[in-house]
């Protein structure tokens, strides 16, 4: 199933579980993830959303090894999927938090942006490591640029160094470090409840007003990061990326 849901009261978690690909984002994360989207749009039930992953890892972004065995034609339609499935995330009604346990990498960047609170233990990493891979983190960049700081999203596009939890905490992206795993997750379920308990069409109507109220994001930003990032695709270096990483070896660019 690749990602496993469970409903606590008004409560539901969404757990990326491919702790063996790092919660990679596979095609059937993807599908689970849209399928998560529609039932909380259904079910008036669902107060909070917290997403969390499995093993040593929230989400390292895209599933390298899936993306390195497509053809230039899926691969492309495989990032718009994904754009397509975080949009629908940040578009559903209800608060999103973060429960950060590990790496979050690439998507898994643009995961936390778009969650209301983020939350990590003391073991989570962030990063963007795009232009390592030829490529650039198109919606990681827009979405940090909306939701934290220009110049943080600029740090990790341009230099790819991942950091960590507290200075992650120190330059805005989280919004509180916790011990351990089972720390966390307990004060995301209590943070979670604490919402739940107030009136749902009134949570949701907060919600919809904070969006509207963004006046760093449109969906014009979000065309233009996918049109600048297509031509990438093809690139030799963006194929060289991908052979390094199933290789295990270092890229070597040539800029072409």
């Amino acid at each position: 199933m690749h990602l496993v849901s469970e409903r606590r009261g008004h409560v539901l978690w969404a757990r990326l579980d491919r702790p063996e690909r790092m919660n990679a984002l596979s095609t059937t994360i993807l599908d689970g993830l849209a399928e998560t989207a529609d039932a909380i749009e259904r079910d008036v039930g669902i107060r909070c959303l917290v997403l969390a992953g499995s093993g040593r890892a929230f989400c390292a972004g895209a599933d390298l090894k899936e993306r390195g065995a497509m053809a230039a034609e899926d691969r492309w339609r495989y990032v718009r999927r994904v754009n397509e499935v975080v949009g629908r995330l940040d578009a559903i009604p209800v608060p999103v938090i973060a429960a950060i346990d590990g790496f979050a990498l690439g998507g898994g960047v643009e995961l936390v942006a778009i969650s209301d609170f983020r939350l990590a233990s003391r073991k989570a990493v962030f990063g963007l490591p795009e232009a390592r891979r030829g490529i650039i983190a198109g919606g990681s960049i827009v979405r940090l640029v909306r939701d934290v700081s220009p110049a943080l999203a600029a740090r990790l596009a341009y230099t790819c160094d991942q950091i960590d939890a507290a200075e992650a905490m120190r330059l805005g992206l989280v919004d509180a470090v916790y011990e351990d795993t089972a720390t966390l997750e307990a004060e995301a379920q209590a943070l979670a409840e604490r919402i739940a308990r107030n009136a749902p069409l009134a949570v949701r109507a907060s919600k919809r007003l904070l969006r509207g109220a963004r006046s760093g994001f449109s969906a014009a930003a979000m065309t233009l990061a996918l049109e600048i990032r297509a031509p990438l695709e093809d690139t030799a270096d963006s194929v060289e990326a991908l052979r390094a990483f199933a290789e295990k070896r270092e890229p070597v660019f040539q800029g072409r």
